[in-house]
């Protein structure tokens, strides 16, 4: 079951369930957690800014805003301590997403040009084979009991229940065989056992900022058209920098450090 196992002043721990339907009609269950200890990251952002205070424009800056270190630090951790649970949650569910996908968590620049290719089973049973044929006609039955119920057909005496449940799967495993389980706004199969949760806080309708500018995060359209919505933008910038950035901020800090590394280079 998705939750938080964890949920204190300064760190939580959430635990993302997913499942994958397998060829065969089975559901395979991944589970992953991600844990978000503000102690640490206090001490990372204490580093950070204290690397910056030595540039000249960030001197400037903190003239120009009247804020030192600490109270850049104590900004940061606040907005991340109010928004704590979902960036938890976030990176929990971006764990078990890559899993299922088999997703590496950054991707070097000529990789990520090139298109991703997600392998998709198409069932096709043959049902010459005396098995499948087998299978096919006990799941028919069952299918005629479901919907005018049991006895209106009856299964032949030798059928196991092994039979039945294998039936159900080879059926199952091509077709959305339970309207219950597909959601209708998303598209996605959910696994009867899988209870669908909001991770927003309850009455938390507070925006996410920019760490750095403090300007709103907005869902935008990149120049390839791809779409992103701002927990992709928090989920992009906390992985990277492990900072909430929007758009202009981050490609300033990525190009600083793709900079900063190239220098390295030369010396």
């Amino acid at each position: 079951k998705s939750g938080h196992t964890v949920l204190e002043r300064d760190r939580a721990v959430f635990k993302a369930v997913g499942a994958v339907r397998q060829a065969d009609g089975q559901w395979r269950v991944l589970a992953d957690e991600y844990e978000l200890d503000l102690e640490v990251i206090e001490e990372e952002l204490r580093m950070e800014y204290k690397k910056k205070a030595k540039t000249e424009d960030f001197q400037k800056r903190m003239k120009r805003e009247g804020m030192d270190i600490e109270d850049y630090i104590m900004r940061d951790l606040l907005q991340k301590r109010r928004h704590k649970l979902a960036l938890a949650a976030s990176g929990a569910m971006n764990r078990v997403i890559r899993k299922a996908l088999t997703l590496r968590s950054t991707y070097p620049a000529d990789m990520a040009k090139n298109p991703f290719a997600i392998a998709r089973f198409d069932f096709q049973p043959d049902y010459n084979d005396p098995t499948v044929r087998r299978y096919a006609s006990i799941a028919a039955i069952q299918a005629q009991n479901d919907l005018y119920g049991q006895g209106s057909a009856a299964l032949p005496e030798d059928v196991t229940q092994d039979e039945i449940q294998a039936a159900d799967n080879m059926m199952n495993a091509g077709n959305i065989s339970n309207i219950e389980t597909f959601d209708m706004e998303t598209g996605e199969l959910i696994p009867p056992s899988q209870k669908v949760i909001d991770i927003a806080p309850e009455g938390d309708d507070d925006p996410i900022t920019c760490d750095e500018c403090e300007a709103v995060l907005e869902p935008i359209t990149d120049k390839t058209g791809k779409e992103w919505t701002v927990a992709d933008l928090v989920d992009l910038s906390m992985g990277h920098f492990n900072r909430i950035l929007c758009p202009a901020c981050y490609n300033k800090a990525f190009k600083a450090e793709k900079a900063a590394k190239k220098k390295e280079g030369k010396k």
